[in-house]
């Protein structure tokens, strides 16, 4: 077993050299810092500051070591200082990241670690898909847990479930793409090492984006230059994006080198150089000599366009890099040079260094879309351009609606080519830059002057944009921009729509809200699943993800795309849905169908027996929605106020009342009531009180959380005072404060709620 070890010890602290913040936080942040407190039993955390974006707390984890010792021996220790640190605006959207607080963390030989930035720590990598996207769902204990957990798996050796392959880097503040088929440089590198006398050889990149202020400059991959012969095969081959004489100057020469020997390298690198000379010394380390490549290099006539070029360094692995048929792992660079640089045909000391992502090029065929967009929509704001938002986006735009604002922060994968709307020759751009260079391309001699694409993420933008906007389209497949609109968007008059897909896309939904905010998306999103008890597929498809979610939470989701992974969906569904919901926008420009109401459309795919769609679509009028002096608010059907006050009236003169049905939303402080169950038989009443029974309860409620997944059950209770008062009773608080003893002992508590029902109307109530 590994010794105890004091945390603190000395100055082995990278909070250390941290400052202590002294401005304003959120509310969000301090109630996470004192759920922290509250969960580690600490009566102070320190609040430092880790930039002008970000805070940070130090806090000491409890890790469950293995009996036999750490796997590997690798440091580990039982009481471990972590760094929690928030972004100081957009938390909770953004989830907190966590960091290792000691300046000796085992980082070498450590999977799941993101590549440090700044000489900060390492970023623990500690979900399989996009981190935001898990925190959503999640509250901070969870996110605490999560990180015990990384470190639980780091000291037994499981931060991998991919026993048999290599963890590849993980990339975080990348700048730029390099576009390239491992395959080839791998099998290059393989195959020839031990023929050829030279460790490294030239290529020839075009460069598909050029550099900016935010961003370096990104790169594809042309071809490998051993001869010069090789120039000219290599232009042939690519002659339709080099056929312009303004293309020469986006040729760029690069180096691909490696270790001479190819010796096995064990370690992980998250500490990657930031200029000429630590590259260098980064290159040294892994015994690989890149002077004989930059004087290969330089002896080119390299033109006064260009002050930067792509170098790929090459590192044997042990084994297969996972998702590859290859042990060769590639860290990508871009070196800036100057005129003076080029001359002396050598980079300075400080000369700057970043590295890139690598895009892996797919060659598929072009996507066949669906045209007949009608140009009545007005002003349109889309937040989401990937393969759902791309394709109805092509639709309106082929059709000649281009008055739109395109909101999306990604750039185009190639993977993406199998079912999203874009071309190969955009691969490595920004998607809603992207999608207007097409738009461009359809209209060569016409000014899109209206078509607006936004390289950034809805959320920081996107009210300002909302004012003079006639709809508003959500496309992204983000739970944390859906919280974010439904607590930030206020006031506007643009008709607010989502689309996205379901059940592996066997379901696609969309939602138009209704005046007024009401209902409301995470409205419609509810009475959505509510439908299990008329339609036996809602039913199975949530439980269906109950399922799943239980499966998924017995293994920490870390792996390969820890920052990208997507959702593999075939060309078609994504394109049916597309076209469905396409249709329905087109149809609706007037909301002729529904009016001032809210309005769902589900399009089912079915493929079990054959190929078969279905549409199903409804129309839902505005919820009761009652905000109380606590923030929380309380959104129901109206049928079923009528249904509560119907029953005061026949229990009349005595009480009478039930329990609710619904759910409650934590992270938005939003209870929804969707049903609810009526006084059991041994239930107790008189003109002044209520004690409600439980005959069949719980196994109503049961059935209820069976049939819908786990996503309905019991939220609250109800009773009637039909002659007042309007408010709750002495023996009403005596059973308050009893409940709320017992609730806040849960596991994973949830606020008590009550309502009154009065002559004079609903009366919520809830505690925390």
């Amino acid at each position: 077993m590994q010794p105890i070890q004091d945390p603190n010890m000395g100055q082995n602290n990278y909070s250390k050299q941290l400052k202590s913040y002294t401005g304003e936080l959120s509310v969000e942040i301090q109630r996470s810092i004192q759920d922290i407190k509250t969960l580690l039993n600490k009566r102070r955390l320190d609040i430092l500051e880790w930039d002008k974006n970000f805070v940070a707390i130090s806090v000491v984890l409890s890790v469950q070591l293995p009996p036999r010792g750490n796997y590997q021996n690798i440091d580990i220790r039982e009481k471990e200082p972590v760094l929690i640190v928030f972004n100081k605006s957009l938390y909770p959207y953004k989830a907190p990241r966590a960091y290792s607080d000691r300046l000796d963390f085992p980082k070498k030989k450590l999977a799941h670690l993101y590549v440090s930035k700044d000489g900060k720590p390492a970023p623990f990598c500690l979900t399989r898909g996009n981190i935001d996207e898990w925190f959503a769902e999640k509250e901070i204990r969870d996110y605490i847990f999560q990180v015990k957990s990384w470190l639980c798996d780091a000291a037994s050796g499981e931060l991998t479930t991919d026993s048999n392959q290599y963890e590849p880097l993980r990339l975080e503040g990348y700048s730029g793409t390099c576009i390239y088929k491992y395959k080839e440089i791998a099998d290059y590198i393989n195959n020839k090492y031990e023929i050829l006398d030279v460790n490294f050889v030239l290529c020839l990149f075009y460069e598909t984006q050029p550099s900016t202020n935010n961003s370096a400059p990104s790169f594809k991959f042309l071809g490998l230059v051993e001869t010069g012969d090789d120039i000219s095969k290599i232009i042939e081959k690519n002659k339709q994006i080099l056929s312009e004489e303004k293309d020469v100057l986006k040729w760029y020469y690069g180096i691909i080198c490696w270790d001479k020997n190819l010796s096995v390298q064990n370690e992980y690198l998250v500490d990657l150089p930031s200029n000429y000379g630590e590259l260098c010394q980064f290159a040294t380390a892994l015994n690989i000599e890149m002077m004989p490549a930059l004087d290969a290099y330089f002896r080119y006539n390299i033109s006064n366009e260009r002050k930067n070029f792509p170098l790929l360094i090459a590192i044997k692995r042990p084994k297969n890099i996972i998702g590859y048929n290859s042990d060769i792992e590639f860290i990508n660079f871009t070196i800036f040079v100057s005129q003076e640089e080029i001359n002396n045909k050598i980079p300075n000391t400080d000369s700057l260094v970043v590295f890139q992502k690598h895009i892996e090029p797919l060659s598929v065929d072009k996507a066949k879309e669906v045209s007949g967009n009608k140009d009545y929509l007005g002003k349109l704001v889309v937040a989401g351009c990937g393969a759902l938002g791309s394709k109805v986006i092509m639709h309106l735009i082929r059709g000649g609606h281009t008055n739109m604002i395109l909101f999306d922060n990604d750039d185009f994968s190639a993977h993406n080519l199998a079912r999203h709307s874009l071309f190969p020759q955009q691969v490595g751009k920004n998607k809603a830059i992207a999608i207007k260079d097409v738009a461009d391309e359809f209209y060569k001699f016409d000014d899109l002057k209206n078509l607006v694409p936004v390289p950034m993420n809805a959320e920081l933008l996107m009210e300002p944009f909302l004012r003079d906007a006639n709809w508003f389209f959500d496309f992204t497949a983000s739970k944390s921009f859906l919280n974010h609109q439904i607590k930030n968007i206020k006031d506007t008059s643009a008709y607010i729509c989502k689309a996205t897909m379901l059940n592996n896309g066997k379901l696609g939904v969309l939602f138009v809200e209704g005046k007024n905010r009401n209902p409301r998306l995470d409205d419609l999103f509810v009475l959505t699943n509510d439908l299990y008890k008329k339609y036996p597929f809602i039913s199975q498809y949530l439980q269906d993800e109950y399922d799943r979610s239980k499966q998924e939470s017995t293994i920490i989701n870390v792996g390969v795309g820890c920052n990208s992974e997507t959702t593999i969906l075939s060309d078609e569904i994504v394109s049916i849905h597309s076209a469905a919901f396409y249709g329905v926008i087109k149809n609706e420009y007037e909301r002729k169908s529904f009016k001032d109401n809210g309005y769902i459309f589900i399009n089912r795919i079915d493929t079990e027996k054959e190929f078969k769609i279905e549409s199903f679509s409804f129309v839902i009028p505005p919820l009761i929605a009652i905000t109380l002096h606590n923030g929380w608010e309380i959104r129901m059907k109206p049928e079923i106020a009528i249904k509560m006050k119907s029953e005061m009236g026949i229990a009349m003169p005595y009480e009478t009342g039930g329990v609710f049905i619904g759910t409650i939303n934590k992270k938005n402080k939003t209870i929804h009531v969707t049903d609810i169950i009526l006084a059991p038989s041994d239930s107790e009443s008189n003109e002044v009180t209520f004690y409600r029974g439980i005959n069949n309860l719980p196994e109503e409620i049961d059935n209820i959380k069976r049939l819908s997944g786990q996503v309905f059950g019991y939220i609250g209770e109800w009773h009637s005072h039909p002659f007042g008062p309007n408010g709750l009773s002495q023996q009403d608080m005596k059973e308050v404060n009893k409940n709320l003893r017992e609730f806040r002992s849960l596991p994973n508590p949830i606020p008590l709620f009550i309502m009154l029902v009065t002559p004079d109307g609903l009366i919520p109530f809830v505690f925390e």
